[in-house]
């Protein structure tokens, strides 16, 4: 898995999982500290995530930050 790919998965399961929960963009990036024009330009796929952004985010929309981990990594 290359570095785009990995940037790509990860602001796609990440919008994803914002647009599961209900919660607007606007309240998770205010929430988890995040300015909005930050996550949007990250949801995109432009620039990754940091730790500290992914851990605030699942905390926010109350998920383990594994979430946001690609599986080839998770064992």
């Amino acid at each position: 898995m290359s570095n785009q790919d990995i940037t790509e998965w990860v602001a796609k399961t990440v919008a994803q999982s914002i647009l599961n929960s209900g919660t607007s963009k606007l309240a998770v990036a205010e929430k988890a500290g995040i300015p909005y024009a930050t996550l949007n330009r990250k949801l995109k796929g432009v620039g990754d995530f940091s730790w500290r952004e992914l851990f605030a985010i699942a905390e926010v929309l109350q998920l383990s930050p594994t979430q946001f981990t690609p599986p080839i990594f998770r064992e």
